[in-house]
């Protein structure tokens, strides 16, 4: 399956996780992961071969590297989470 667009190199995690919080709230929807034992943002961002449910930062994307995000939005009665590598591209 061929993923949209890969993630632009050069961008770092936290202005990934405040498009997540424009996103969400324009949907109306709140995060799962905000908040939860401290949890400081509404997505977790896991570069290259770090482990799930990094926390978003500094980190600066470069051509070739994979990140995870993952997206734990809830709407409703309705609870997700999607967890998606996605290659990144220069």
């Amino acid at each position: 399956m061929r993923r949209p667009g890969g993630r632009r190199a050069g961008g770092d995690h936290e202005q990934l996780d405040k498009v997540a919080r424009e996103v969400l709230e324009r949907r109306g929807a709140t995060s799962n992961f905000l908040n939860y034992h401290g949890f400081p943002a509404v997505i977790c961002t896991s570069p290259n071969d770090m482990i799930v449910h990094g926390i978003p930062g500094s980190y600066v994307l470069k051509e070739g590297d994979i990140l995870s995000i993952d997206c734990g939005p809830s709407s409703r009665a309705t609870t997700a989470t999607l967890p998606t590598p996605w290659p990144s591209a220069g």
